[in-house]
């Protein structure tokens, strides 16, 4: 590279190497790797719609609760502080539940009998049904008060 070569130009011949030793990925490639990222957020969203109905939601000075039904389970949930407990119905030893809120994602222990608790749990928060080969992934709604 000699002094007086630009940026722009550094960049131009550095791409022609690249294009030279890899080469393009071709278009349709890229296509479905655009919509398998599209689809795999319109499915979380959809789960959202359609697996996840609530069923109640209350809210008090000390406590929020909600009952949720998604893939053929009822979540119940109960946050007191920062205190996250609840239960599956029925239980499932199959099923793989995680909290997420502002701070990130946290995967939750069940119990035999479908209880679960977790701390550090603020407000917002929702319930993440993980997909398995039998059941399809859910997520409740954001709870925020």
């Amino acid at each position: 590279m000699s002094d007086e070569e630009s940026d722009d130009e550094l960049l131009a011949r550095l791409s022609a190497v690249v294009d030279a030793e890899i080469g393009r990925v071709p278009s349709d490639l890229s296509e479905f790797a655009r919509a398998a990222q599209v689809w795999s957020v319109v499915d979380e969203e959809l789960a959202e719609l359609v697996e996840t109905e609530p069923a109640t939601v209350r809210s008090s000075a000390t406590a929020v609760t909600g009952i949720f039904e998604m893939s053929a389970l009822e979540i119940s949930v109960v946050l007191r502080g920062a205190v996250l407990v609840g239960e599956i119905s029925p239980p499932d030893d199959d099923v793989s539940l995680a909290v997420e809120t502002l701070a990130g994602v946290q995967p939750i222990e069940l119990d035999e009998l479908g209880r679960f608790r977790a701390a550090g749990v603020y407000l917002p928060f929702r319930i993440r049904l993980e997909a398995t080969p039998q059941r399809v992934g859910a997520v409740t709604p954001w709870l925020t008060h």
